[in-house]
């Protein structure tokens, strides 16, 4: 999810991290929550500008991390796209996958991105 909707959805993020360490991942990373280390931030540059993006989660199982990212509706889809390709990419480099957990009501709205702009990603319904 962007960064300016995280504060509002601290819930479903600590949700996602307790389904990430019960599914026995280690290592695990999460935004803006208690008790956990952040993830690290990752950086898109062009030649204009640079993009910062922080993931939801992360965690480590097999040696592979990956990602996981809370879909919330917004009007920034091509911003949210732009996000989970560069976690996509990240995530292979890693052997790991990029993970988008859905709560309900919004699963339409990740469907259609995931398919528009061909992100390699598995969608969970939360």
């Amino acid at each position: 999810m962007l960064t300016e909707t995280k504060e509002e959805n601290l819930d479903i993020i600590e949700t996602v991290a307790e389904y990430v360490k019960k599914k026995g991942y280690e290592n695990i990373r999460v935004d803006l929550l208690d008790g956990y280390e952040a993830p690290s931030k990752l950086v898109r540059k062009n030649s204009e500008h640079e993009d910062i993006y922080i993931p939801d989660v992360t965690g480590v199982k097999r040696g592979r991390k990956d990602y996981f990212e809370v879909v919330i509706k917004s009007d920034e889809a091509s911003k949210l796209a732009s996000k989970w390709q560069l976690l996509g990419t990240v995530a292979r480099m890693k052997r790991g996958e990029l993970f988008l957990v859905v709560p309900k009501g919004h699963f339409r709205f990740a469907s259609e991105i995931v398919k528009k702009y061909s992100i390699e990603a598995e969608v969970i319904k939360l």
